[in-house]
C-alpha cells in the first residue's frame, strides 16, 4: 500500500490545497498530512490565520486526506515522515528543485534510500496561495 507524506501549513483552505491533495489521492492509497504547528507556521512563513485546531479541522473534513498528524520535527521533517509510515514523500510545483526541497526538509539521499522513500512532486500548477487570498481579503 502506497502512503504519501504531505507537509504543510494549510492556512485559509483554497482551492488550489483541494486540487493538490485531490492529485494525491488519486495517485497514492493513503495522503497523511503532517501540519505545521502555529509557532513554526510564524518561524517559517507568518503567523497563520487559523489555529492549529481550526486547520485540523478543515483538513480532517477534506475527504482526499485520510489522517493528519502534528509536524512533530518543525524545520526537521525526518520525525514526522517516519511516524507517518510514508512511502513518498509529496509536495508541489512551487519548489525550483528537488535538492532546495530536500535543504528545506532536512532530508538526504542517505536517509531516503535507508527508509524506502522518494520524492514525487505534483504537476499540477500553481493556481492559488494563501498570500494571495490573504491580499484579496485586505481589498
Amino acid at each position: 500500500m502506497s502512503r504519501a507524506y504531505c507537509g504543510g501549513t494549510f492556512d485559509l483552505f483554497h482551492p488550489g490545497h483541494v486540487r493538490f491533495l485531490e492529485w494525491v489521492k488519486v495517485h497514492f492509497d493513503c495522503v497523511v498530512v503532517a501540519l505545521n504547528s502555529d509557532e513554526f507556521a510564524n518561524r517559517y512563513k507568518m503567523k497563520p490565520t487559523q489555529s492549529y485546531s481550526e486547520r485540523l479541522e478543515m483538513l480532517q473534513s477534506c475527504r482526499w486526506v485520510d489522517e493528519v498528524i502534528m509536524n512533530v520535527g518543525d524545520e526537521d521533517s525526518r520525525p514526522s515522515i517516519l511516524a507517518s509510515k510514508a512511502t513518498h514523500i509529496v509536495n508541489g510545483s512551487d519548489w525550483s528543485s528537488r535538492e532546495a526541497l530536500m535543504r528545506q526538509m532536512r532530508l538526504t539521499e542517505d536517509f531516503l534510500v535507508g527508509h524506502g522513500l522518494s520524492i514525487v512532486i505534483c504537476p499540477l500548477p500553481r493556481i492559488f496561495s494563501t498570500t494571495e487570498l490573504k491580499a484579496r481579503i485586505r481589498l
